[in-house]
C-alpha cells in the first residue's frame, strides 16, 4: 500500500521568482527545481498573489493560484530566463 507524499522526500535544487507589480498588489512567478524521494528532477512553476487583506494573518500574505491563465510579455521573458536556470539543475 502506497504510504502518499511525504514533504521531507521533496528536495528543493534551486527556486527563483519574478516579480511584476500589479494593480491589487504583486504578483510572483516562482521556477522551482525538485528531485522527490531521488525521483526525476521535475520543474513547478507557481504563481502568488500578495493578499491585499490587511486583516490577513501571515500564513495568508500571499495567495497561491492554480495556474497561469495568462501573462504579459514582461512575464513571460522572466518565466524564460527562471526556466534556463533551472534546466541546469536538472542535468
Amino acid at each position: 500500500m502506497a504510504e502518499g507524499y511525504n514533504r521531507d522526500l521533496d528536495v528543493q535544487l534551486f527556486k527563483e521568482g519574478v516579480n511584476v507589480q500589479k494593480k491589487r498588489g504583486n504578483r510572483w512567478i516562482n521556477v522551482i527545481a525538485y528531485q522527490y524521494d531521488g525521483g526525476e528532477k521535475k520543474i513547478r512553476i507557481e504563481v502568488s498573489n500578495k493578499n491585499t487583506n490587511p486583516d490577513a494573518n501571515d500564513k495568508k500574505k500571499w495567495i497561491r493560484q492554480k495556474g497561469i491563465s495568462s501573462i504579459t510579455k514582461d512575464e513571460a521573458k522572466g518565466l524564460i530566463e527562471l526556466l534556463e536556470k533551472a534546466l541546469i539543475k536538472l542535468r
